[in-house]
C-alpha cells in the first residue's frame, strides 16, 4: 500500500473539500506526521471521513471536533486522527506500533535470554514487580522493500549508554523507554518517564536504522510492565490496547487466549508518558 486515502464530506452533501456533490479523496503518506486541508461547511454541520469502509463524523455546532479511525494496513496498525477547525482541519497519522527487534536480549531470572528463544510462560524481570511470566508473544517481519517504502517503520537503534548503563539496542519507532534524571522529576513530578524512540531519534545517539529486513517482536505480561532488553528498561505491550498496537491476526490470537481483555477495567501505564513536544526539556 502505497497510501492512505482520507475522504470526507458533509451530511448536507457539500464535500468537505469545497466540492458541491463529489466525494473528493486526498492522499496520505504513511508515516507519523501531520498534515492540514481546508473543510467547507456551516459550524453546524456534520463532516463524515472514510477510509475504506470505516467511517467517522466530526460532532455538528462544537467549536472543534475530534475524530479517529483506525487503519489496517499491510504494515501495520495505522490511525487517523482529525481534528477540525472553522474552515481547515488537521490530519495526524499516528504509527502505534510497539515492539522489540529480534536478537535483543531479555532480562530473565536465570540471566539474559534472546528475545525469539522465548515463549509464554516463560518469566522474565520487571522494574517494578519482580519476576513475571509473559503471556503473550508474537512477532512480525518486515521486508528490505517495505521499509525502503515505508522509511518511518524501519527501527530506531540507541547507541549504548545513551540513557544510562545499558548496550546498544533497536526497538519500533512508536516503542516507549524508560528516560529517568532530575529533569523529568523536576518537570514532571516522577524522575522515570516513558519516551517513544522516535522521539528521541538526535542522529548522534540515537538514529533510524537502514531499510533491512527486521523482525519485530512484542511481549505481552498480564499488565503494563517495564522490562530491561538489552540493558535499558522499556515498556511491555499493554494489554488493553491490543487494537492499536497489533494487527488483526495477532489480535485475534490474544483475543482467542484472552476473551474479554479489551474491555477489562483499564490499566494503568506502568511510568507517564512524555509526549514528542516536552522531550526537549529534559536534556
Amino acid at each position: 500500500m502505497a497510501d492512505l486515502v482520507l475522504n470526507g464530506y458533509d451530511t448536507s452533501g457539500l464535500n468537505a473539500f469545497g466540492t458541491p456533490g463529489v466525494t473528493t479523496t486526498i492522499q496520505i503518506e504513511p508515516g507519523f506526521y501531520t498534515t492540514s486541508f481546508a473543510i467547507f461547511g456551516d459550524d453546524d454541520d456534520t463532516f463524515v471521513f472514510y477510509v475504506g469502509d470505516q467511517t467517522a463524523s466530526t460532532v455538528p455546532g462544537a467549536a472543534d471536533n475530534e475524530t479517529r479511525l483506525r487503519v489496517e494496513t499491510d504494515y501495520g496498525v495505522q490511525y487517523i486522527e482529525i481534528i477540525s477547525f472553522s474552515g481547515t482541519a488537521n490530519i495526524v497519522i499516528e504509527d502505534s506500533f510497539i515492539c522489540f527487534t529480534a536478537g535483543a536480549l531479555v532480562a530473565t531470572p536465570d540471566g539474559p535470554r534472546r528475545i525469539e528463544t522465548l515463549a509464554p510462560g516463560d518469566v522474565v524481570l520487571t522494574r517494578d514487580q519482580g519476576a513475571q511470566p509473559i503471556a503473550w508473544i508474537g512477532s512480525t517481519t518486515l521486508s528490505a522493500e517495505m521499509l525502503a517504502q515505508f522509511p518511518d517503520r524501519r527501527p530506531i537503534e540507541i547507541a549504548a549508554g545513551a540513557f544510562g548503563a545499558h548496550g546498544a539496542t533497536r526497538v519500533s519507532a512508536g516503542h516507549r523507554v524508560m528516560v529517568s534524571g532530575w529533569k523529568a522529576a523536576a518537570l514532571f513530578g516522577t524522575d522515570e518517564v516513558l519516551v517513544a524512540a522516535r522521539d528521541l531519534v538526535d542522529d548522534v545517539q540515537v538514529r533510524r536504522g537502514p531499510a533491512e529486513t527486521v523482525t519485530y517482536v512484542h511481549v505481552m505480561l498480564e499488565a503494563h510492565a517495564l522490562i530491561q532488553v538489552d540493558g535499558l528498561w522499556s515498556e511491555s505491550l499493554h494489554p488493553g490496547a491490543l487494537s492499536s498496537t497489533l494487527g488483526t491476526a495477532h489480535r485475534d490470537e490474544v483475543l482467542e487466549l484472552f476473551p474479554g481483555i479489551e474491555t477489562a477495567a483499564p490499566q494503568m501505564l506502568a511510568r507517564p508518558t512524555v509526549g514528542a513536544a516536552d522531550v526537549a526539556m529534559l536534556f
